[in-house]
């Protein structure tokens, strides 16, 4: 992503969700956690103003009543200079399969101020 741009990470499982946790990697605690009111399959993590702190490995996993999904494949966010170099990683696919080890349907591909796109 470009510095300074708008960062929409959207993370997207299967069974509905109390809370999901969005992690860092490096850091033992959420970096950000959404809770809602009724179970929902998808949550939103924005980054504002993406700076060189941002870049990094990222991860989800949810809260139900039942316990704590297992954490979802790994998204890197690259930050660079220039508004025309923006990147993000997530392998050559960035959707990871449903699996027991594994309950998340997919990760989105990281836009600039772009909806999550299925």
């Amino acid at each position: 992503m470009s510095l300074g741009a708008t960062v929409d990470l959207w993370c997207a499982w299967t069974l509905g969700a109390q809370q999901c946790h969005l992690f860092k990697e490096g850091i033992s605690v959420p970096w950000r956690t959404q809770m809602f009111e009724t179970p929902v399959n998808t949550a939103m993590f924005s980054i504002p103003s993406v700076t060189e702190h941002d870049a990094g490995r990222y991860h989800c996993s949810y809260t139900k009543s039942a316990g704590k999904s297992e954490p979802s494949e790994p998204l890197e966010l690259v930050v660079t200079g220039g508004y025309s170099d923006a990147m993000a990683m997530a392998g050559a696919n960035p959707r990871c399969g449903q699996s027991p080890g594994n309950p998340w349907s997919s990760w989105s591909q990281v836009k600039e101020a772009q909806p999550f796109l299925s």
